[in-house]
C-alpha cells in the first residue's frame, strides 16, 4: 500500500469489491490505499487499514451522534460531532477544524479546511455496489494528519449512506 499524502490533485474511488460484504477500499486505479471493513455485528464500529496508519472508528448515539477515532491500542485520536441529521459536521483534530456537509441526496460530500478551503470532494456513483470517486484537492497538503482525516471522511460517507438506506 502506498501513502495517500503523496497524491493530493488525483481522482482515487472508494469501492465495495463484493455487494455481500461490508469492506471497502480506497484505489488509484490498479494501486490499493486503504481498506474498511465494517463488523457486520455492531455496524457501528470500522477498522481502517492503510500506509498511513491502522485506526478503529466508532459511531455512537442517534440524536446527538458522535464518530471516535481510536489508535489499535484504543486510546481515542479524535471526535467527530455530526448535526442536522447528519449533513454536516465538523471534525477536532490537532487544534484544527475540518467541517464536512452532504448535499440534499447525499450523494456528494464536501470537506472543508479553515476558511472554507475546499480540500476534499466525494462523489457516489449509482450501482449495485457502492462507489464513490474522491477527489484530494492541492491544499489538502496544509492540513495536518491529512492522511487520517482523508479516512475519517470516507468512513462517514459510508456510515451516513448505510444510515441513510435504514
Amino acid at each position: 500500500m502506498r501513502s495517500v499524502n503523496s497524491y493530493q490533485d488525483f481522482t482515487f474511488t472508494l469501492q465495495q469489491p463484493s455487494i455481500w460484504k461490508s469492506f471497502y477500499e480506497v484505489r488509484f486505479g490498479d494501486e490499493l490505499f486503504g481498506t474498511i471493513n465494517i463488523r457486520r455485528k455492531i455496524n457501528k464500529q470500522a477498522e481502517v487499514t492503510s500506509a498511513d496508519g491502522n485506526w478503529i472508528f466508532e459511531h455512537e448515539g442517534i440524536i446527538n451522534p458522535k464518530i471516535y477515532v481510536k489508535s489499535i491500542d484504543d486510546s481515542i485520536i479524535t471526535t467527530c460531532k455530526l448535526n442536522a441529521f447528519n449533513k454536516t459536521g465538523v471534525i477536532s483534530i490537532d487544534e484544527q477544524e475540518i467541517s464536512f456537509k452532504f448535499d440534499v441526496f447525499r450523494n456528494v460530500l464536501d470537506v472543508y479546511s479553515k476558511h472554507d478551503t475546499h480540500i476534499i470532494h466525494f462523489q457516489n456513483r449509482l450501482s449495485g455496489k457502492f462507489y464513490s470517486e474522491i477527489n484530494i484537492l492541492r491544499p489538502s497538503k496544509r492540513v495536518k494528519r491529512f492522511p487520517l482525516v482523508f479516512f475519517f471522511c470516507c468512513y462517514i460517507l459510508l456510515t451516513n449512506r448505510r444510515n441513510f438506506a435504514s
